[in-house]
């Protein structure tokens, strides 16, 4: 169970950091 809410929660944190970076690419930097 633990191991499925953490890749769950990777999962969802990479879609954001991705949806950002796409979006507005200066914010690249302040994604690293």
């Amino acid at each position: 169970l633990w191991v499925f809410e953490g890749t769950q929660l990777l999962i969802f944190y990479s879609i954001t950091r991705t949806t950002l970076i796409l979006s507005a690419p200066e914010s690249i930097y302040l994604a690293m």
